[in-house]
């Protein structure tokens, strides 16, 4: 029985036994009142503990249980625990006395902590896009890697270069392959710019370049032999024998005269 299920059987077994209270007790649980910034009014409670190693979270705003280690792995909370736990917290917590001083702030702060909750993100995507870019060098550019990297980039063709682009979460990233950089920058000022081979020490960009000036030349092929075949249309051929070719009268005057002599 994985974690989170196991705590989930618990707490519904307490919550049979009208004994709620007992979560609260263990000096090794986290609890967290959720209120409501804009209404003040209680939205739910944040229950977090370890067991055995790993956090373990029960939030009755979402009515969840979640192993914050592995995220895969939740179960909805059930109903009567749910309604057990926001009744101990409402009887137990006084947040009727918070008052508009005590949220004045509030704005600013989640701000901040926006703000580098995405500063973190963008450092997170730059080191992924070191990672995979390693894993290319490593592999000695293979175009199935090239491919996997690149699909997820809106490409623009440039003079003597591309520039890939795309938006991950309001993070957007941008490669130059002319320029061989990369700038990473998100909506709460935090931009940085850095040279590939900076990045990822030995990366040969070009095969970047080659990859993707041969996919667009294929393109290009494949979309002219598509017009020249919508153009092609049989039915509208007619070929007398006074158009043929000379090769292609002998062709058929020697294949009449074998048939003849067969005959």
């Amino acid at each position: 029985m994985n974690k989170v299920l196991e705590v989930k059987n618990k707490i519904k077994e307490i919550t049979d036994k009208n004994q709620i209270s007992t979560i609260f007790k263990d000096k090794k649980t986290s609890v967290d009142l959720l209120i409501d910034y804009k209404s003040g009014e209680y939205s739910g409670l944040r229950i977090s503990k370890e067991l055995e190693g790993e956090s373990i979270e029960i939030d009755t705003k979402y009515s969840w249980i979640i192993n914050n280690d592995k995220p895969s792995d939740w179960v909805e909370l059930d109903q009567n625990s749910k309604n057990a736990i926001d009744a101990y917290a409402i009887s137990h917590f006084d947040y009727d006395d918070i008052d508009e001083d005590d949220f004045k702030n509030l704005n600013k702060y989640l701000e901040k902590d926006l703000s580098n909750e995405y500063k973190e993100n963008s450092k997170k995507i730059l080191k992924k896009i070191k990672s995979e870019l390693e894993i290319i060098r490593d592999g000695n550019y293979p175009n199935d890697l090239i491919k996997l990297f690149t699909n997820k980039f809106e490409k623009i063709k440039k003079n003597n270069g591309y520039n890939l682009k795309y938006i991950d979460d309001s993070i957007y990233i941008k490669i130059n392959t002319k320029k061989e950089n990369i700038k990473v920058k998100n909506n709460y000022s935090y931009e940085k710019k850095i040279d590939i081979n900076n990045l990822v020490k030995g990366f040969d960009i070009s095969k970047i370049e080659e990859y993707l000036e041969q996919k667009r030349k294929k393109k290009e092929y494949n979309d002219k032999m598509m017009d020249f075949d919508d153009s092609f249309d049989m039915s509208s051929i007619h070929v007398s024998r006074s158009t043929m070719s000379s090769d292609k009268r002998d062709i058929d005057l020697d294949r009449k005269e074998r048939t003849k002599n067969k005959k």
